[in-house]
Parts: structure tokens; C-alpha cells; sequence
């Protein structure tokens, strides 16, 4: 599944690195990922948005971060955040503020220099863990854009979190795997699986977007901010 998310993330331009833990349960899936060409950094299980600062390269000026929970992510979505945020003027792209578009294809868009000042100044045990909840809870702050889709598809879930969105993406992969590799990664090559299958959705129904950052914010405790030092 990861491989999947990879290979699609490298469809949006820049160079892909898979950040992922330094957990010895992680071992096989950095070497999977590393013997199929993809840069690996592994870093802290917990922190993930500490993950994140210490696996730029020293010359970044911007990061696309796409989960690996998402296996039917279009491409697409990444490039035209990505070309709002080089074309300037804009700290932070995004497709979730509020969703319109499945869930399992959201992507974000930032400056590095935004990333590290969310890195120094984030103290919420769930805004080290989710990367960017201190972001977009400060949007004073920063200039935001975020891309919309009509109509409102928010309702669909395409993600991975449980052993019936497996079994979801699965079904719709076997539908959608003989099309061109362009054509297979685009979410309207799945629409239209659905659209001929619509009793798809009930595999992976009921279950409410976002589940994880609800628990973890419920779970929230303070920590140090980070220092340069």
C-alpha cells in the first residue's frame, strides 16, 4: 500500500521521501521502500512534525506532505497546490480547510520556514503527532489558500485506518488496476468504479473522518517548545 502512495506522490514533481520511524518495527517497511529507489528518513514515533523538520533537505524551500493511509491519493491535488504556493503569496495550500474533496485524498502544501516555526513553537501532544493542527488553528498568522471541489465529495472515504477501508481500496483497486497508469491515478477513474459499483461504499461505511485527531486531541498534554539551540 505504501508503495502505492509513492508512486503517486512522485507523479507531483518534487523529490519523495518517506519519513518513517526509527522503531525496529519499521525496519522492513524502510527496506522495502528503500530497495524500490525511494529516499527513507526514519525519526521519532511520536513526534511525527519533529519527523518531519529533521528529514528536509537543507535546501528546501517547500514540502508537499501526503499520508500513507491514502492509497487512491490523486496526484493532481498535489500539483495544483503545489503551483499556488511557487506561483507566491501563499504560506499554505491545503484541500481540508473545510474537506470537499475525499477523504483519503487530502495534501498540504507549506513554506519549510512555516514547518519549522509550527516545529519551535507547537507544545500540543497532538500537534507534534498530526504535523499541522497548530497551523491551521492560528490563520492570522500565515497566508492560507485552500482548494475546493464541486460538488462536495467529503462524504466518500478512500482511506486507510481499519481492515474494512482495506478491503475497500482493495475492491476498487481490482477495478481500476487495468487502466493507464494516468488515467488509474486520477479519483475520477475511481468515481467512476463507484459509480458503477456503488455497493462499494458500504464495506467502509459509518466510520467519521478524522477519528485519530479526535482521540489524540482528547488525549492532549503539553510539551516543551523546541529550540534552535
Amino acid at each position: 500500500m505504501v508503495l502505492h502512495v509513492l508512486e503517486r506522490a512522485a507523479r507531483i514533481g518534487p523529490p519523495v521521501i518517506l519519513a518513517t520511524t526509527s522503531d525496529s518495527q519499521d525496519d522492513e517497511l524502510a527496506a522495502m521502500v528503500a530497495a524500490a529507489g525511494y529516499r527513507v528518513f526514519r525519526g521519532s514515533q511520536e513526534d511525527v512534525l519533529d519527523r518531519f523538520v529533521q528529514a528536509l533537505s537543507p535546501d528546501a524551500r517547500y514540502v508537499v506532505r501526503v499520508t500513507a493511509d491514502c492509497p487512491l491519493f490523486d496526484p493532481a491535488v498535489g500539483r495544483a497546490l503545489l503551483a499556488t504556493v511557487l506561483e507566491g503569496g501563499i504560506d499554505y495550500a491545503t484541500n481540508t480547510l473545510p474537506p470537499s474533496f475525499p477523504d483519503g485524498l487530502d495534501c498540504w502544501v507549506l513554506t519549510t520556514d512555516l514547518l519549522r516555526l509550527a516545529w519551535r513553537e507547537a507544545t500540543l501532544a497532538s500537534d507534534r503527532e498530526h504535523v499541522l493542527p497548530w497551523i491551521w488553528r492560528n490563520p492570522e498568522r500565515f497566508r492560507v489558500w485552500n482548494l475546493t471541489h464541486a460538488p462536495d465529495l467529503s462524504a466518500e472515504r478512500w482511506t486507510v485506518d481499519d481492515d474494512r477501508d482495506l478491503a475497500f481500496v482493495r475492491a476498487v483497486y481490482e477495478l481500476i488496476a487495468p487502466l493507464p497508469v494516468g488515467e488509474r491515478h486520477s479519483m475520477y477513474a475511481v468515481l467512476g468504479a463507484l459509480a458503477r459499483n456503488p455497493e462499494l461504499r458500504e464495506i467502509n461505511a459509518g466510520t467519521l473522518r478524522d477519528e485519530g485527531y479526535a482521540r489524540s486531541v482528547s488525549a492532549d498534554r503539553e510539551l516543551p517548545r523546541r529550540s534552535d539551540g
